[in-house]
C-alpha cells in the first residue's frame, strides 16, 4: 500500500488487507472476534491510513521471489537444449520405426549413437549452465 495515509483505498488495497487478515487469523495470530471486526472495518476503510493501523502489528506478508534476467535466460538455454534434443529423438525413432517396418530385416536401433552422443552434449551444458 502507499505511504500516503490519505490516500483513498481502492479495492485492491481492501482486498490485500483483507488477505493480510485471513492469513494472520490462519496462523492464529487473530482471534474469531478480532478477525471479523478487523475484516468488516478493512471492507469499509475508506483511506489506506484505516488500512494500516489494522494490519500494523502483524508481519508483512512475504514477499514473492522474482528470478533475475539472468535466471531466465538460463532457464531459457535449458529448455531449448532439452527441446532440440526431443526434437531430434522423435524424429530419429520415427525414421527408425519406418525402417523396421519397411525392411525385410531387423536393423538395429541406430538412433541409440546420434542420441547418445547429443544427450551427453546437452547434459555437460544443462550442468554447464547450472553452475554459472
Amino acid at each position: 500500500m502507499p505511504d500516503q495515509p490519505s490516500l483513498r483505498a481502492s479495492d485492491a488495497d481492501r482486498d490485500r488487507a483483507a488477505a493480510t487478515l485471513r492469513e494472520a487469523y490462519a496462523e492464529g495470530r487473530l482471534t474469531s472476534e478480532e478477525f471479523q471486526d478487523r475484516t468488516g472495518r478493512a471492507l469499509a476503510a475508506k483511506t489506506v491510513g484505516d488500512l494500516t493501523v489494522l494490519t500494523a502489528d502483524l508481519p508483512a506478508p512475504p514477499t514473492p521471489v522474482v528470478p533475475s534476467s539472468a535466471e531466465i535466460a538460463r532457464r531459457r538455454d535449458v529448455r531449448r537444449i532439452w527441446t532440440a534434443w526431443i526434437s531430434m529423438a522423435v524424429l530419429l525413432n520415427a525414421v527408425w520405426l519406418l525402417t523396421v517396418f519397411t525392411s525385410s530385416s531387423f536393423p538395429g536401433y541406430w538412433p541409440v549413437w546420434p542420441l547418445g552422443i547429443t544427450g551427453a552434449l546437452a547434459v555437460v551444458r544443462t550442468l554447464n549452465a547450472r553452475s554459472r
